[in-house]
């Protein structure tokens, strides 16, 4: 397989689900086809030359928003995504920019943010208009599973409305 894949995610916000997706992706498709920072990138190596390199070769960049993800905020209050020297937005920055397929890839019961609430100067503000993925905690594997069909084009029985838990 071929597929080259980016994990765009934030610590402070989704760390524990991003690495969990990671190892699944790994799993499926394969070590060398999945970058995450914090697995990928080597002690001593110049880590933004490294995030950049591999943005560039992806294909696929997975924007993981977990519940906190629009909230999250510097030492003076600023949220993050307003600034301009944020990676995580600077990533999805440049996949809009050079056309990568972007997956928002959102940890239940969180919500892609609405283009209002993200900064109208950048072009984060088309985030909302990828089709997203939905991850529910109690459905993880089931809903992984679907990603990866979706991410390897293979068909698959996947999460169907009988699968969703009861309200």
């Amino acid at each position: 397989m071929s597929l080259s894949i980016f994990i765009n995610y934030r610590r402070e916000d989704s760390a524990t689900e991003s690495t969990l997706l990671y190892k699944d992706l790994v799993r499926s498709i394969g070590e060398n086809f999945v970058f995450m920072d914090s697995r990928n990138i080597e002690i001593g190596t110049k880590w933004p030359d490294e995030i950049r390199e591999s943005l560039a070769t992806a294909e696929v960049v997975i924007v993981v928003i977990g519940q906190k993800w629009l909230k999250i905020s510097d030492e003076y209050g600023r949220r993050r995504i307003d600034q301009k020297d944020d990676w995580v937005r600077q990533e999805i920055e440049f996949s809009i920019k050079n056309n990568k397929t972007i997956i928002p890839c959102i940890i239940a019961p969180a919500q892609c943010p609405p283009k209002e609430a993200l900064p109208d100067n950048s072009p984060i503000i088309k985030l909302p208009e990828f089709q997203e993925i939905e991850i529910r905690k109690n459905y993880w594997d089931n809903d992984i599973q679907l990603l990866i069909a979706r991410l390897t084009g293979k068909n698959q029985v996947g999460s169907t409305e009988a699968d969703s838990p009861a309200s």
